[in-house]
């Protein structure tokens, strides 16, 4: 029987070579097909590619430009607001300039993204050349209860600026996610259409600010606010009830003048998003005076029950209807 153990106790040592090696082959013949298809881009491994690239430049864009409405927000409390008209005057044309030389060039995305914002640390900086030398007089004070003083108050504003960016933003990004690029474009050329209507009555009330706030903060004049509120309110109603209407009767022709032939899907979204108009003259009233009297917590809290809506409005409707 020697023979008979001999084969049970040597079959692993006599399989045990060619398994391997057939193994090995194997596991190199599939790493050389990984390593033939395999295309390196050594941009997408920096910052995390183009768009955290990008991202990265917006965001600090952002911060800065909340800086720049931190002293811009003081000339306005000083009604000096030709402060205000020049900083932004000077941070857009250097926007403009920088990212109209960048695409000329034919510099990449990311590049052309830096040269604007640009504009941004130009509209910073004058902001605070302005604000240094012409209101804040003196050494600053950086001692806690200033600077509690100083934040606590700003903080509403703060979160209703990102908030509202967050609200006038949520829609074109969900679409992108969820929708195709032919109706994100269509999209987007119909709020174009309605963001260049809405910077009329921005600057009405920008302008009225001061005047409210002024009156707003004190009792002896509060009745003269609601009197200028209640004239804001009639002229900008009386502004966007025709503006609203109008533009959902002419949407096919003034789409079809701007972008031509194509965008037909862009006229249907301007109808559909005409009845906004109306409501956005009037809704800026009541904000700018809830700004004037001080409730910024409260307008805060209002955009952001309005922001969620509008987020779970997108996600349940975007799939189902698209655009």
């Amino acid at each position: 029987l020697w023979h008979e153990r001999d084969i049970s106790h040597s079959s692993v040592e006599r399989v045990i070579l060619p398994d391997a090696t057939i193994t090995l082959d194997y596991m190199l013949d599939r790493w050389a097909w990984v390593l033939d298809g395999l295309h390196v881009y050594p941009q997408a491994m920096r910052y995390g590619g183009p768009r955290g690239q990008i991202l990265l430049v917006v965001t600090a864009a952002a911060l800065l430009d909340v800086l720049t409405a931190t002293f811009t927000s003081v000339f306005r409390a000083f009604e000096r607001m030709e402060y205000e008209a020049a900083v932004m005057i000077s941070g857009s044309v250097v926007s403009v300039i920088a990212g109209t030389a960048a695409l000329a060039a034919g510099w990449d995305l990311v590049s052309v993204v830096s040269c604007w914002a640009l504009g941004s640390i130009l509209k910073a900086a004058v902001a605070f050349g302005f604000a240094r030398g012409r209101f804040l007089r003196g050494p600053l004070d950086s001692s806690r209860a200033a600077v509690a003083a100083l934040v606590g108050p700003s903080l509403a504003c703060g979160a209703l600026a990102v908030i509202g960016a967050i609200y006038s933003n949520a829609d074109i990004v969900m679409l992108q996610e969820m929708a195709s690029e032919r109706e994100v474009g269509w999209y987007t050329a119909a709020t174009k259409l309605i963001s260049v209507v809405l910077y009329l009555p921005s600057l009405l009330m920008a302008s009225l600010f001061p005047l409210l706030s002024r009156q707003a903060s004190s009792c002896s004049t509060r009745s003269e606010a609601s009197a200028s509120y209640d004239r804001a309110f009639y002229a900008l109603f009386c502004m966007g009830l025709p503006a609203g209407v109008g533009a959902a009767m002419v949407a096919g022709p003034i789409v079809r003048l701007i972008y031509g032939d194509g965008f037909e899907m862009s006229a249907t979204a301007l109808v559909l998003l005409s009845p906004y108009l109306g409501w956005f003259f009037i809704n800026l009233v009541n904000g700018t005076a809830m700004m004037a009297l001080g409730r910024q917590k409260f307008l805060a809290v209002g955009t952001g029950l309005a922001t969620l809506l509008n987020v779970a409005g997108n996600y349940l409707a975007i799939p189902r209807f698209g655009m």
